[in-house]
């Protein structure tokens, strides 16, 4: 099988959800998909913002293992935290990765911020269906270039070397 990207950009990272149906990649245009694993259809196409045009490749992308179908992206000095399977229909029940994001959004909104990492809310565009959705950013301060959750899915670690 294989997953077309576009104009034959290169792929940094690729990740397989834990449940097997999806797989996410990362590459040098900035941008992180997500494929139907059964299909090579491209499901979900996010365009990350950028804090620094120079850092556009999209290094390292992973799965949540808890399930909450939520995917870290690096991407230069950030990290981000995006709802994989966002639901865009209005009226529609959200996603566990979304409601995730959500509550931890209102976690942040009145705690005192670490001078290492500046966490904000960040919106990334879909570029398949047109939409927006609401993910979060870390700004670590630091060039990252890998990302790893904890096996329970509790929390994640970057790599800056």
């Amino acid at each position: 099988m294989e997953y077309e990207h576009d104009d034959g950009v290169c792929v940094n990272s690729v990740s397989v959800d834990p449940a097997g149906r999806w797989l996410a990649t990362g590459s040098d245009d900035g941008i992180v998909r997500v494929f139907e694993v059964s299909t090579t259809r491209c499901l979900r196409k996010w365009i990350l913002p950028a804090s620094d045009k120079r850092e556009r490749k999209v290094t390292s992308v992973s799965w949540c293992p808890a399930g909450k179908d939520v995917l870290l992206a690096v991407r230069g000095y950030q990290v981000f935290l995006l709802p994989a399977m966002a639901s865009s229909a209005k009226g529609a029940e959200d996603t566990p990765g979304q409601l995730l994001i959500s509550q931890s959004m209102g976690l942040l909104a009145g705690a005192e911020g670490s001078p290492k990492a500046k966490w904000s809310k960040a919106t990334a565009k879909e570029g398949l269906g047109g939409g927006k959705h609401d993910g979060l950013c870390v700004d670590l301060g630091k060039k990252a270039t890998q990302c790893s959750w904890h096996h329970k899915g509790d929390y994640f670690s970057t790599l800056c070397p």
